[in-house]
């Protein structure tokens, strides 16, 4: 039996018409971005912001220490928070697959609530009534909405692969933990990636809500 090339099992090999037209849009993309990056450095300039008097504060020791205390401040804050935040997110999105009628309509509670909930009320709430530090409260906050996305992501992702590969799965005589660990998300981790890298992007940007709580991370060490 002859076996296809594996570019030729996944997807058709493109044509001559289609090379050119993937070349085409590759140009114009790229001279559209060095447009925008030009006209953006163009700004810049015609406003003054390269002169030497605005960048002198830069120069001062105190400064850059309280700028790199700042950004260390972010990324151990974001570090906890992406970590914690997966991880919950994988627990309530197997609950929200459980079997099980409670364990789901728990789970469905949980993640809905947290969604619907702004992150910065949950933030000041923790920080202000449960009376926690700064890092945690911010980090627990963080989580506990990005956590409950997160959830949504893996639960879709799963939902998405192919019903043919569970069906497969179950007639090979495997439990359902390991249809989902070794069978379902090793293929959905592909269509869940770019959600996952974007929510986790939005967590490392509300870390700046963290000022409210008088957490010194980057944007409020550099005011």
């Amino acid at each position: 039996m002859t076996q296809l090339p594996t570019a030729t099992a996944l997807y058709d090999i493109p044509g001559p018409q289609t090379r050119k037209r993937h070349l085409l849009y590759g140009i114009v993309s790229t001279v559209v971005i060095l447009a925008l990056v030009g006209w953006i450095i163009y700004l810049l300039f015609d406003t003054d912001q390269f002169t030497a008097e605005k960048w002198r504060p830069f120069q001062y020791k105190g400064i850059q220490e309280l700028l790199l205390r700042g950004l260390g401040n972010t990324l151990k804050a974001f570090a906890y928070a992406a970590v914690l935040s997966l991880a919950l997110g994988a627990v309530l999105a197997v609950g929200r697959l459980s079997v099980h009628r409670a364990v789901r309509w728990i789970s469905t509670l949980l993640v809905e609530f947290f969604r619907a909930m702004p992150v910065l009320v949950m933030i000041f709430f923790i920080f202000v009534a449960l009376k926690v530090q700064a890092l945690p409260a911010l980090v627990a906050g963080l989580t506990l909405y990005n956590g409950s996305v997160l959830a949504e992501v893996f639960r879709t992702g799963i939902n998405s692969v192919d019903r043919g590969q569970r069906e497969a799965a179950y007639a090979l005589g495997m439990r359902k933990t390991q249809v989902t660990t070794f069978v379902l998300a090793p293929q959905a981790v592909r269509a869940m990636l770019p959600t996952i890298i974007s929510q986790l992007v939005v967590a490392l940007k509300d870390t700046s809500l963290g000022y409210l709580i008088t957490y010194e991370e980057f944007l409020h060490a550099g005011s």
